[in-house]
């Protein structure tokens, strides 16, 4: 009975030790991750936050990427029964596509922590969550402009109804707009600090 007992003092032992053991090296990893933003000098973390947000694209690229899937939204399938139809709705179809893939990944957003101040990380994931609003809110309104516009220029559509497809379309339109601005503002505060 007294040896189970000493074995069971034992076993608690190691297991104090091993747990104090991890104890100790989580300690370790959360100061040496700290360490890590907190060794970055705020001067090269504002250079790095301003490439981050403008190496991938620049705001004018993002514009022309705007400009273009509304442009290719000026689709009416409705309408137009010519046999480029497909072609056009399909070059739609990719652009709006390719919008969505110009976010910033978490993997992509993680990888810049340790060369940014905790102030400055912050920012960037402000401006990541602006970036993907901006980008949700393009491809819904490009996607709901594509699909209502035809029926808003169509002269047999009754007055009523054209008045809800046009009510829908400038919600998503105010949605953008508010999206693109908040974006907009994130990117031009970064970029002139």
């Amino acid at each position: 009975m007294l040896s189970l007992s000493l074995l069971g003092a034992c076993s608690n032992s190691n297991s104090n030790d091993k747990s104090s053991s991890s104890s100790i090296k989580s300690e370790k990893k959360a100061t040496s991750s700290k360490a890590a933003s907190s060794s970055v000098s705020p001067t090269s973390s504002k250079e790095e936050l301003k490439a981050a947000i403008s190496t991938p694209m620049t705001k004018e690229n993002y514009q022309n990427l705007e400009d273009g899937l509304l442009e290719a939204a000026n689709v009416d399938d409705i309408h137009d029964h010519s046999a480029t139809m497909q072609g056009k709705l399909n070059k739609f179809n990719a652009k709006a596509n390719n919008i969505l893939k110009k976010k910033i990944s978490k993997k992509d957003l993680h990888k810049e922590k340790k060369f940014l101040t905790s102030s400055d990380y912050q920012k960037f994931k402000e401006y990541s969550n602006n970036l993907d609003d901006y980008l949700s809110a393009l491809y819904d309104y490009a996607v709901k402009y594509q699909s209502n516009t035809p029926v808003i220029n169509d002269d047999k559509t009754s007055q009523s109804t054209k008045d809800d497809y046009q009510k829908e379309l400038d919600q998503f339109k105010s949605k953008f707009d508010n999206a693109k601005e908040k974006w907009s503002n994130s990117y031009d505060s970064i970029m002139n600090s």
